[in-house]
């Protein structure tokens, strides 16, 4: 999954996402298989998701 999360970081932009203590900017959350995509606007979060699934299918 390393090479989609660096895929994502390097053409998508990232937000700015608040929690209590700190600021993160990121544009996806992954863990184990959990994938959660982040983005300001719906085309982005639709070119996202179609990067994700051609890079998911086998």
């Amino acid at each position: 999954m390393d090479p989609l999360s660096r895929k994502l970081n390097e053409k998508y932009t990232k937000v700015t996402v608040q929690t209590d203590a700190k600021s993160h900017s990121t544009n996806h959350l992954l863990f184990i298989d959990d994938l959660k995509l982040l983005a300001k606007d719906s085309s982005t979060l639709s070119a996202m998701t179609g990067e994700a699934k051609e890079f998911l299918e086998v």
